[in-house]
């Protein structure tokens, strides 16, 4: 079962994944979207659920936004100087489509007409951004409580827009002895023509999880007195897959989830890893 999010826009989302690249909403942002409205829900109105999200992305334009911050000289800690950063941001224009799986009719009904459920998908934020409807005064999903519906609601929206899928396994056709991952995502990307509009581009790098440097702990100032761990970003590559080369049987493949794999985090649209 389905709630459809049309027609909204991020004014200022993130571009900055990591520091290999910028641009499209990081697939981990995405997760942590899907987790946040699970948690609310299941929080809410006593419902366990499993939820996940597939954004369909129609159009995402880069621009960089200068802000001024103090910082300390090294030697003098009583003396400021501002500075100017750079920081690169994207306008993109999106729908969200979320599916909800571990409850029953009833149950979803009550989801996708509760006031508090609504009035929470019209607080969202992605990619740091907040999420707002392009026209409408607020955000209104539709219903769909099966594939054959959910399709016909795809069918009828823009044609250009596109899913994001992890294609990371491609990087197996550029690894040998001498080539680590890294070598091989830069011979994948070098194999084919990069452009700056992301939606010409047969793959794209980005931030697929992370990798823990240790063992969670406590720490002092951590966030909602969580444990905490330092880790590093992992990176991998998605392709774009447009709406008029959807086919029903492909729906699945395109939600995002999550998975642990030892100490790595790892973001994913390969249901099979999930098992």
């Amino acid at each position: 079962m389905y709630l459809f999010l049309k027609d909204l826009v991020l004014h200022e989302a993130s571009a900055h994944q990591h520091w290999l690249g910028i641009g499209l909403p990081s697939p981990t942002a995405i997760v942590g979207l899907a987790e946040n409205i699970s948690f609310f829900i299941s929080k809410k109105l006593g419902v366990n659920i499993k939820l996940t999200i597939a954004p369909i992305i129609y159009k995402c334009d880069l621009c960089n936004y200068r802000s001024p911050f103090r910082s300390y000289m090294p030697k003098d800690p009583h003396m400021k100087k501002i500075r100017i950063t750079v920081n690169p941001q994207s306008y993109i224009e999106l729908d969200l489509v979320i599916k909800i799986e571990g409850c029953s009719t009833d149950e979803f009904k009550a989801i996708s007409t509760s006031q508090i459920v609504l009035g929470f998908l019209n607080r969202l934020r992605l990619a740091k951004s907040p999420i707002v409807p392009k026209e409408e005064c607020q955000i209104i999903p539709d219903i769909a409580y099966s594939e054959n519906e959910l399709y016909q609601l795809i069918f009828n929206r823009p044609c250009h827009g596109f899913f994001i899928k992890e294609c990371t396994e491609v990087l197996n056709n550029y690894k040998d002895e001498k080539n680590d991952t890294l070598d091989a995502l830069i011979a994948a990307l070098d194999n084919f023509k990069q452009s700056e509009d992301f939606e010409n581009n047969q793959f794209i790098p980005v931030s697929l999880g992370y990798h823990l440097l240790e063992k969670p702990r406590y720490r002092k100032g951590a966030r909602e007195l969580l444990n905490h761990a330092y880790a590093e970003p992992l990176f991998g590559l998605v392709q774009c897959k447009y709406l008029f080369d959807m086919s029903i049987t492909q729906l699945d493949s395109v939600f995002w989830s999550y998975v642990w794999q030892t100490e790595n985090y790892i973001c994913t649209t390969q249901h099979e890893r999930l098992r």
